[in-house]
């Protein structure tokens, strides 16, 4: 079985996170955010590498956000991601990423290559300072919303329709994939919107029993006016 890892961008994205997958040969490669649904002794948390250059489809604009939830049974307390795009310029853009477990967000500022999407600097914001990161640092909480599936059997359905993502309607398509976790067998279903280019509106992975280990669900989506302190954010 040839293998092949698959990018989960929670925001652009995940954000620009990835989401590991085995890729059966012939088999159709799920996009970006997905949500991995199936119950299984064997499945496991995959680390996370965050994509060090974009795939060109994500647009960033100041004060632009999103925020994806994450939620099943591999692990206990639900996560929620929030993207924010703080600064840019024609070099660089920061985007401030906060996870949220309910008791205790972590935010990273994470400076990018306005042109390649390359991580170029990390900072991890605290309520007294701003300290030095790494790109380690940024994988591994992008990595707390991961789940691997063991190996992709293939496509099996595809449906259109109009998905909410928060208030707002939008066309999208739903990738049904039968995938493996563990020893059993489970659906992945995939959905987004050519509204929402780089990005999938969610994911799930559901075991034959119904029990669902992974989702992953694009909750908000907007654009509000930049702080004034994050203007030049760019230029430290």
């Amino acid at each position: 079985m040839t293998h092949k890892i698959i990018t989960l961008t929670t925001l652009g994205w995940l954000l620009s996170g990835c989401s590991l997958l085995h890729q059966a040969p012939g088999a159709e490669a799920p996009q970006a955010a997905r949500t991995t649904a199936a119950k299984a002794p064997k499945a496991r948390v995959a680390k996370a590498a965050a994509r060090t250059v974009g795939d060109g489809r994500l647009d960033r604009h100041v004060g632009d956000y999103f925020v994806q939830r994450f939620t099943g049974t591999f692990r206990e307390q639900p996560l929620q991601l929030r993207e924010e795009v703080l600064s840019r310029d024609s070099k660089v853009v920061v985007v401030a990423y906060t996870l949220d477990d309910g008791s205790h967000p972590i935010t990273l500022n994470v400076y990018r290559n306005a042109k390649t999407d390359a991580v170029e600097k990390v900072l991890k914001i605290t309520d007294k300072a701003e300290l030095p990161a790494s790109t380690a640092d940024f994988e591994a909480l992008l990595g707390q919303t991961v789940f691997a599936a063991d190996s992709n059997e293939g496509l099996v359905d595809a449906e259109k329709s109009t998905c909410l993502v928060g208030t707002q309607q939008v066309a999208c398509e739903a990738k049904h994939y039968s995938v493996v976790v563990g020893e059993q067998m489970a659906t992945m279903v995939v959905t987004s919107s050519s509204e929402l280019p780089g990005r999938d509106i969610s994911g799930e992975i559901k075991a034959e029993d119904g029990n669902i280990l992974y989702r992953s669900e694009l909750i908000e989506t907007g654009h509000q006016q930049a702080k004034p302190s994050v203007a030049s954010l760019a230029a430290k």
